[in-house]
């Protein structure tokens, strides 16, 4: 007969997996992020302020 294994799984793997899934979050490089949300609110800002100027020729 085959024996079988029994494996608990063990709590300190659980947790040094989740340690080094938060470490790697904070590591992120998030400067392209902050460059492209810069520039879609710059954009939409320019774009208020053009049709703003619009409407406050024409009234």
């Amino acid at each position: 007969m085959a024996d079988k294994k029994i494996v608990k799984p063990q709590h300190d793997q659980t947790v040094d997996h989740e340690k080094s899934a938060s470490e790697d979050v904070h590591k992120l490089d998030l400067r392209g992020t902050l460059f492209m949300t810069m520039t879609l609110g710059a954009l939409m800002l320019i774009s208020w302020l053009g049709v703003f100027m619009l409407f406050m020729e024409r009234m």
